[in-house]
């Protein structure tokens, strides 16, 4: 499956991320592995972007720690897939946290982003969104992830 859908993504410029499995991530290809926030990065990185899921100032600060070449910061938005990572940042608590963070990595908001949100994570500091349910839940996600880049550059 991880072959397959590199094969989508590469035409369009896309890139595969592989969550937590460095070794199928070498073994597909993909440009990187995404960690949870208490994984830790693999030995050896050549050849892979490496990303971590962060919440809050420690998990930032340890990720900054660690090298990691971008971050989620989430939940930005309340968000029904993950309840529990709450209370939501909000636009104002990604601000801080990115601009208050030093050596700060590329951050991509996460959590209840929608198209008509994009531009303020980017505009609160976010280098971009990652966004799951907006699509997925989507009548026409062709339709969501254009509006999403329209509103998100």
């Amino acid at each position: 499956m991880a072959l397959a859908l590199r094969g989508v993504l590469e035409p369009v410029g896309g890139v595969l991320i592989i969550a937590s499995d460095a070794g199928l991530a070498r073994d597909a290809g993909a440009a990187g592995v995404h960690l949870a926030r208490d994984e830790a990065p693999p030995r050896d990185r050549t050849g892979l972007l490496v990303g971590r899921s962060c919440h809050d100032a420690a998990e930032l600060a340890e990720a900054v720690r660690l090298g990691v070449g971008y971050v989620t910061l989430s939940p930005v938005y309340a968000t029904a897939s993950k309840p529990g990572y709450g209370p939501a940042l909000g636009t104002g608590g990604l601000s801080g946290l990115v601009r208050d963070t030093p050596g700060c990595p590329p951050v991509f908001a996460l959590g209840g982003i929608t198209p008509d949100r994009a531009a303020a994570c980017r505009s609160s500091g976010a280098y971009g969104v990652a966004v799951m349910g907006a699509i997925m839940g989507a009548a026409h996600p062709a339709c969501v992830a254009e509006a999403l880049l329209r509103g998100g550059s």
